[in-house]
């Protein structure tokens, strides 16, 4: 009684005596008997067989342990990733997969592939022999595929019936679970169903959802349905009536950016265009009761920056234009004297603005005074300097008005005399020995650069020269003139006549700049009017000074 429990951990003990027994001579007495000795747990015993066949038990397949562990444990691990894969095969195809209940029956039943495969293959492994014959199934071989079978039933079942559904997205929305309802909504809008009776089922779904919701989520909310332009027409309706009550609130607390990005929205979408001009004329007319609150404190600035907003005037209940007028002619009334631009800028948009008398008067006025102003500095008399200075300022500031006013055909006569004016006061003057005015007249803003008090360098000379001027008393005394390199290399003499033209209007002469000698030695020269010395060294001519230099 105890042969047969013990049998199966007896074998692998046994195998080795096999070939004993074959060869065992069989002693029969009333019956067949085969003596099978074994040695078990460290004792020696034997076995009494009765019987007529004794054919040796079936060869098994006695391969290590280890290679029967490495496959149960890749089929382990092959099951648990396909279990994972097709749990997210389901869940993920679209949101009302991952919500659905289904998708935890999924993933259950694929889990429940790991330890039915790990069953299966352990079945085999054990009924597998070398010469490829398999041992007789027992009960409990077959609880793997027992296992396996029905979750990959239930998988099955899953994905072929789990489907969105309208009857149920029209129940659920009856019963107030829109929450549930949303999921089967989506995922009908995803798959393309253009049905009659989808589009009823859907369209009073989002009608009952939006309730709930805020304004800006509402419209956030209906904007994937419409997209589909499949009999959305109840639900543009509804985006237009939440967007036209989202202005009336943006107007109500003053906040026009809402209001201007509700009323592009509506444009774009297509909303009618008496509905859309309704709306941007109560925002124009906010506006302008804005400008004019702001112009009664005096908030020129504040007024011009709200009534330029306005992007529709004809909408308004009244123009803008006399309203930026005003604003435009008190912007001209808080410019100083001295800020020309900013008058006749404010001045010229007063009048461009709106028909306002008041301000074509005051721009023609403002004109005709800076004109007059202007052609007396072209007629002014006095001292170089002083009218130099003069035609100066009156040349800038028609520059500033031509500016502002392009095309004057007056403005730009008187520019034109300033500018003889200046030309013929300038004929017969050099910068050598003349007001710094003179200088800076002749040789342009930006010819002079002051490098200390009284000494200035000037800029536009000939390559390798330095070239400075010195000023005592407003009028400039002398001229120093050397190479970069001082002491190191000659000074040209074309470079010299070309400075002695440049300032003084005049060359030196010839014999002034022929020098045979050693040694260094300065030799006086003239240079028209003006004293002139000139230093030699071996020969070469080093530096010129013409007229007073400071040392």
């Amino acid at each position: 009684m105890g042969f047969f429990p013990a049998r199966a951990s007896l074998e692998p003990g046994l195998e080795p005596l096999r070939t004993r027994v074959l060869s065992q001579r069989l002693e029969v007495f009333e019956a067949p008997v085969a003596t099978v000795h074994y040695a078990f747990a460290g004792k020696k015993g034997f076995l009494k067989l009765l019987g007529s066949g004794f054919r040796p038990t079936p060869v098994r397949d006695t391969r290590p342990f280890r290679h029967r562990f490495a496959c149960l444990l890749g089929v382990f691990f092959v099951s648990l990733f396909g279990a994972v894969f097709l749990t997210g095969a389901f869940t993920e195809r679209q949101l009302f997969y991952g919500r659905h209940p289904a998708a935890g029956l999924v993933a259950l039943a694929s889990l429940g592939f790991v330890p039915g495969f790990g069953l299966m293959t352990a079945s085999w492994l054990r009924r597998r022999r070398p010469d490829g014959s398999m041992l007789a199934k027992r009960w409990q071989d077959r609880l793997g595929f027992g296992l396996a079978g029905p979750c990959a039933l239930a998988v099955l079942a899953c994905f072929l019936f789990v489907r969105p559904s309208v009857q149920e997205l029209s129940r659920l929305t009856a019963a107030g679970q829109l929450e549930q309802a949303e999921l089967h909504a989506s995922a009908l809008q995803g798959e393309g169903n253009t049905s009659a009776a989808f589009i009823d089922a859907r369209n009073a779904f989002v009608r009952a959802r939006i309730l709930e919701m805020d304004n800006r989520d509402a419209v956030r909310f209906i904007e994937p349905y419409v997209r589909t332009k499949e009999g959305t027409e109840p639900l543009e309706a509804e985006r237009r009536r939440l967007r036209e009550a989202w202005v009336a609130k943006a107007l109500s607390q003053n906040e026009e950016a809402e209001a201007e990005k509700e009323l592009t929205a509506l444009t774009d979408e297509g909303a009618p265009a008496a509905l859309v001009d309704g709306l941007r004329a109560r925002l124009e007319d906010q506006r302008i009761e804005q400008g004019k609150a702001l112009l009664a404190k005096g908030e020129e600035e504040e007024a011009i920056r709200t009534l330029l907003r306005i992007r529709t005037p004809g909408l308004a209940s009244e123009p803008p234009g006399l309203l930026l007028s005003q604003a435009y002619l008190l912007r001209a009334q808080a410019c100083s004297v001295q800020e020309l631009h900013c008058r006749a800028q404010a001045l010229k948009l007063a009048a461009e603005a709106g028909p306002m008398e008041a301000a074509r008067n005051a721009l023609a006025a403002f004109r005709s005074e800076e004109i007059n102003r202007l052609a007396k500095a072209v007629r002014a008399s006095g001292g170089v300097s002083h009218t130099l200075r003069a035609l100066q300022e009156g040349e800038r500031d028609a520059g500033i008005l031509l500016s502002v006013f392009e095309g004057d055909a007056e403005l730009t006569g008187v520019r034109e005399g300033l500018l003889r004016r200046r030309e013929e006061l300038l004929r017969k003057h050099w910068p050598l020995g003349e007001p710094v005015e003179v200088v800076q007249a002749l040789l342009g803003p930006s010819g002079l650069e002051e490098r200390r008090p009284g000494v200035f360098a000037v800029r536009q000379v000939p390559p390798g020269t330095l070239v400075h001027l010195f000023v005592s008393q407003g009028l400039t005394r002398g001229v120093h003139v050397t190479a970069r390199e001082h002491g190191r290399e000659a000074l040209a003499t074309e470079a010299l006549q070309q400075v002695a033209q440049l300032l003084a209007g005049k060359t030196f002469a010839a014999k002034d700049l022929a020098r045979a000698g050693k040694g260094v030695a300065h030799v006086p020269a003239r240079l028209g009017g003006h004293v002139a010395l000139l230093g030699w060294q071996d020969g070469m001519l080093v530096e010129a000074l013409l007229g007073k230099v400071e040392p």
